[in-house]
């Protein structure tokens, strides 16, 4: 049977878990988000230089000059700034909790140290998944934004 004191320090190894995945995935969201920028800039500067570059077909200036909306429209539908924004927010808050968590694994915890421990646990990824569902997450929307969607028996759906 596992002590209170390995219970603490499996759920502290699953906090720095939990941490890890949110700092590769905020890193993935930013570099995701500056590479676009990039993309933007060389397709507004690309634009110009062909436009006044003699032979060079129009279509091809105009699919160059594409380029900025594209990646401003593919940033702005995903977010990706707010997203990694959460993810950073995820990472510190799990790595506050491993840190209170190691330290109470030194003081002789009991169970109840342990049930709460397992609580704010919970509680940081209960959070964490309402806010990203309620503001981060991508949908599609076939109807009017203001209309609610119902199901064929004229309830609301979810």
């Amino acid at each position: 049977m596992d002590t209170p004191v390995q219970l603490l320090k499996s759920l502290v190894d699953e906090c720095q878990r939990e941490a890890d995945v949110a700092r590769v995935r905020s890193r993935r969201h930013y570099f995701t988000s500056y590479a676009l920028m990039v993309l933007s800039l060389l397709g507004s500067i690309g634009a110009a230089v062909l436009a006044f570059w003699d032979g060079v077909d129009r279509m091809i200036v105009g699919l160059v000059a594409l380029l900025p909306a594209v990646s401003a429209t593919i940033a702005g539908q995903l977010r990706l700034i707010e997203r990694g924004y959460a993810h950073v927010q995820h990472k510190q808050s799990m790595q506050i909790l491993a840190r209170d968590l190691n330290l109470a694994s030194l003081r002789k915890p009991d169970w109840d140290v342990v049930a709460e421990a397992n609580r704010r646990f919970n509680q940081l990824n209960q959070q964490f998944t309402e806010e990203w569902r309620s503001s981060l997450a991508f949908r599609f929307q076939s109807r009017e934004q203001g209309a609610p969607a119902t199901t064929e028996s004229g309830a609301l759906g979810d």
